[in-house]
């Protein structure tokens, strides 16, 4: 079972490979306002109604927030608390049976989201296919400087050839769609953690609402 950070596609594969079982994921906050699990089918997330309630309220044009508010929390209650997470609603029941609502994905963090000079919007997710079988790589990370620059840093097994850099950034551009925006891919030892030891894949620096 994972989670705490986002169950990027690329994360699971190998998990799966590795361990040779199926990968189940489950998304929530130390704030308990919204709780949320696969089941077996492993597609989607199940909102666990008896905790909170769970809102998907619009954001921007595809993109929707999750707000919570806490049924257990009883020693600070937070209520319509906006976590900052985007997320795509579904109504689909799933297929084991369970008649909870479902949330088909989370698309990650508002701070995530990549802002293209054509203003376009690119999810995390799509970006993390990018960086698949790319052998040479073990760990990857996107840092958005200002709406025209991506900076790609990436970290070697052992050495990453020229044509891995160069397979990276055609990926990177198809999913950007962007003739403009520049895609700097920089190699180095090893990618910061933050004070929580997470390592954030992407990290935006411009403000995403002077621009969509």
């Amino acid at each position: 079972m994972t989670s705490s950070e986002n169950l990027y596609p690329s994360v699971r594969e190998q998990a799966e490979r590795a361990f040779g079982t199926a990968v189940i994921d489950h998304y929530g906050q130390n704030e308990e306002v919204a709780c949320a699990f696969q089941c077996s089918e492993a597609n989607g997330y199940h909102i666990q109604v008896e905790h909170s309630i769970v809102e998907l309220l619009p954001l921007r044009d595809g993109e929707w927030e999750i707000v919570g508010t806490s049924l257990h929390n009883t020693g600070m209650p937070f209520v319509r608390y906006r976590t900052g997470d985007l997320a795509i609603g579904s109504d689909e029941p799933c297929a084991c049976g369970r008649k909870h609502p479902v949330i088909s994905a989370i698309e990650g963090r508002d701070s995530e989201i990549i802002v293209t000079p054509e203003r376009n919007i690119v999810a995390p997710v799509a970006m993390d296919y990018a960086f698949y079988h790319l052998e040479e790589i073990r760990e990857g990370q996107i840092i958005q400087e200002d709406i025209n620059t991506l900076r790609v840093k990436i970290v070697p097994w052992e050495r990453i050839s020229e044509q891995t850099k160069a397979s990276l950034k055609k990926e990177l551009s198809s999913y950007l769609k962007s003739e403009t925006m520049r895609v700097h891919i920089e190699e180095v030892e090893e990618i910061p953690r933050t004070k929580r030891g997470k390592r954030p894949f992407i990290i935006s620096r411009i403000k995403i609402d002077d621009y969509v």
